[in-house]
Formats: C-alpha cells, sequence, structure tokens
C-alpha cells in the first residue's frame, strides 16, 4: 500500500469536464470483458433508451419531446465534475468517479482503455483519487478485482454491514457478482 508511484512526465490527471462527456460514455460503454456492467450511468441510458423506443412507437412527436429533454439535462444538468480523467497528449486514456457524500465516499466506473492497460494507470488514477475521498470510501467490483484494489488498503466488507443505500448505489441488490470493498482510512 505504500509503494511510491511516479505519474510519467506526458501522463496527467485532471477532474472530468463537461468537454469530456461523451469520451467518458464511450469509455464506459466500451470497455467490453464481456460481462454485464452494474453502472449506474449504463443504467440510466438503457432506461432512457427503452423508453424512447416505446415513445417512438406511439407518437414520433412524443420520442422527439423526450430526447429533446434528455439531451437538455445531459448538457445542462450533468457536469460530470465527480469523475477523474487520466490522459496523455490532451487524449482520455481512462476515468474514475468519485461521489463525496456526507459521511463517506463511493468509487465507480474506474475504466483504461484498453490498450492502455497493465500500464500501471489504473493504480495511478486510484491512488490520486484516495487522496480527494472521504473515507470510509466504498466500491463494488468482481471477484478476480479483490487483489488489485486490496493494493491500496481496499478490504472485502460483508454487504450486511452497509446500509441500504449504499449496497444499492454499489449493484449489490441487482443479482451482479458484485463484491463490495472499502478503505477506511
Amino acid at each position: 500500500m505504500n509503494q511510491h508511484l511516479t505519474l510519467p512526465p506526458h501522463i496527467s490527471i485532471r477532474r472530468a469536464t463537461v468537454k469530456d462527456k461523451w469520451e467518458i460514455q464511450t469509455l464506459l460503454l466500451t470497455w467490453d470483458d464481456n460481462r454485464q456492467v452494474a453502472n449506474y450511468n449504463l443504467y440510466i441510458l438503457m432506461t432512457w433508451s427503452v423508453i424512447l423506443v416505446i415513445v417512438f412507437i406511439y407518437s414520433w412527436l412524443l420520442a422527439v419531446c423526450i430526447f429533446g429533454i434528455y439531451l437538455l439535462s445531459e448538457y445542462a444538468f450533468k457536469s460530470y465534475n465527480t469523475f477523474w480523467v487520466i490522459e496523455a497528449n490532451q487524449v482520455i486514456l481512462g476515468c474514475a468517479e468519485l461521489r463525496n457524500m456526507r459521511q463517506h465516499s463511493l468509487l465507480f466506473n474506474v475504466c483504461i482503455k484498453r490498450k492502455y492497460r497493465h500500464q500501471k494507470l489504473g493504480s495511478y488514477l486510484i491512488k490520486h483519487i484516495i487522496q480527494y475521498a472521504k473515507k470510509p470510501l466504498y466500491l463494488g467490483c468482481y471477484q478476480e478485482l479483490i487483489p488489485f484494489y486490496s493494493r491500496f488498503g481496499f478490504t472485502v466488507i460483508s454487504p450486511n454491514l452497509l446500509s441500504l443505500e449504499i449496497q444499492f448505489s454499489l449493484g449489490l441488490n441487482q443479482g451482479n457478482p458484485i463484491i463490495p470493498m472499502v478503505l477506511w482510512e
């Protein structure tokens, strides 16, 4: 956990901005390890897609209005300021989402583009984000990622010890094989 990582000179980590929205969405939708992602943003996107298809069948005009409202909400209300991106030469290589709540933080959507994996970029991003998180910091991950997150001090925690709000946020109640982890300090 105390290993010191030095970010290569051409790599930087920064808060995401609205202009990063489409790249982040594309990254999250295409990271694909042949499994379903328990992702709140993906859930919203899929929900809207289903709603739009149903509405279009009944009324083209109504579908256009709802789609317009969706686009307006994406641009006007969603700032993506909970995301952090890691980039090289102004090209986003990966992202992660940190939601600071009143008494804890939640880490979501840690994703590095496939061709940039195994270069410690995810480690740089996690170590950077931990500095800005309120502790305890919770995340949900697949079984095979437990050793990765354990390197940063995260430990597996029983879902029964988590509030229903945190369980739901991490996607634990949705039948996914997600393991909750926590970083206390």
